[in-house]
């Protein structure tokens, strides 16, 4: 009797669970409250396996998104899916990578994103309006999410440029390569860049671990090179003077 009533509940749990993966996903959707601002458009496939024709946050198209449900991680108690998304982007972003939700909350591995650098520049207050050319890439090796940010990850920004533009001169800076780690939501950020016509080494921190505060620092240092524009040259007087190694001090920190 026993046996048959556990064969029973087995089935039941597998029509069940069947009911839900291949489940249409534009039921799901029109069930669920998005976010204000959210809007997904031209839902087809299901639940286990889908894609959507145009997602929009805030009235910019983010683009077609693909999703696969993992069945294997179901079965470790965690909801995982591998996720193209950004074609046909307004703003020229692409991606692809896993996020997923388990008993540690939620995680993502192997997500590679990319947008126009000049787009990722003009999202900031700049004193100055600068142009730059090429892609911003933003690659996560993993990162496990903690409020506010993450209790822990590793990754890497890329601007696979060469040229920034500002009113003052052009400066050819090269590839620039920056090393984030996160640590119970304290980022830290290392970065590197030479050219022939500036060298500079940076590290900052953010911090939103202390009393719910996010408080930054920085430092580093930039060098002018053989090629540094002279129509910048008589603005370095404003930093003080170099160093014994031709090296510009920067340090700063404060509150956000």
């Amino acid at each position: 009797m026993k046996r048959i009533i556990l064969i029973s509940l087995l089935l039941i749990a597998t029509l069940i669970v069947s009911l839900i993966v291949h489940m249409p996903a534009q039921y799901v959707l029109q069930a669920v409250s998005l976010p204000q601002g959210l809007v997904v458009q031209g839902t087809q496939g299901s639940v286990w396996k889908g894609s959507a024709e145009r997602v929009s946050w805030q009235g910019t198209s983010l683009g077609q998104i693909n999703w696969t449900v993992n069945a294997a991680q179901l079965l470790m108690g965690k909801v995982q899916v591998t996720t193209r998304f950004g074609q046909g982007s307004e703003i020229g972003l692409r991606g692809r990578g896993v996020v997923g939700y388990g008993f540690s909350g939620a995680y993502a591995k192997d997500v590679i994103a990319s947008v126009p650098a000049q787009f990722a520049i003009d999202q900031l207050s700049l004193p100055l309006p600068v142009d730059l050319e090429g892609q911003l890439e933003v690659s996560i090796i993993e990162l496990e999410h903690a409020m506010p940010y993450c209790q822990s990850g590793t990754g890497t920004v890329v601007w696979s440029g060469n040229n920034a533009t500002t009113p003052l001169a052009a400066l050819a800076l090269g590839p620039v390569v920056a090393n984030i780690d996160c640590q119970d939501n304290v980022v830290s950020i290392n970065a590197k860049q030479e050219s022939e016509q500036v060298s500079a080494e940076f590290e900052g921190q953010l911090d939103a671990a202390t009393r719910g505060q996010l408080t930054y620092s920085a430092k580093g240092w930039f060098k002018p090179e053989a090629n540094f524009p002279t129509s910048l040259s008589s603005q370095l007087q404003w930093l003080g003077n170099p160093d014994s190694k031709g090296h510009y001090s920067l340090d700063f920190n404060g509150r956000l």
